[in-house]
């Protein structure tokens, strides 16, 4: 083998090579365009969930407050309740206390 014979040889494993590497650029490629798109779709699920974390959650939160405060009200009044029929009660028993003073007054008087 010669020298030309050589050059070319090795001139045709180039082109094979640069061939092999061309096609190998263009799967590449390829799969970079897929990746981006995917990564657009991506973007795209981030802003909507954003968008529902920014208007849904909020709100929930808000609701779940208000709620919440309501329900402290209730039982701010509901002890409110519980202390009146106790004063109610602890007054029942004075009047039954004083009633009871007074007939004893009564018979005190009449016994003099």
């Amino acid at each position: 083998m010669n020298n030309e014979e050589r050059i070319l040889a090795l001139l045709e494993e180039m082109c094979t090579d640069i061939t092999e590497l061309k096609a190998g650029q263009e799967a590449m490629s390829g799969r970079l365009d897929r990746l981006e798109e995917h990564l657009d779709e991506v973007d795209s699920r981030s802003q909507r969930t954003a968008v529902i974390l920014e208007n849904d959650v909020a709100r929930n939160i808000r609701l779940l407050f208000e709620g919440h405060e309501a329900i402290m009200e209730k039982l701010d009044a509901l002890a409110s309740k519980d202390r009146v029929e106790v004063l109610e009660s602890d007054v029942s028993l004075l009047k039954d206390a004083v009633k009871l003073m007074r007939q004893e007054i009564d018979e005190l008087k009449r016994a003099q």
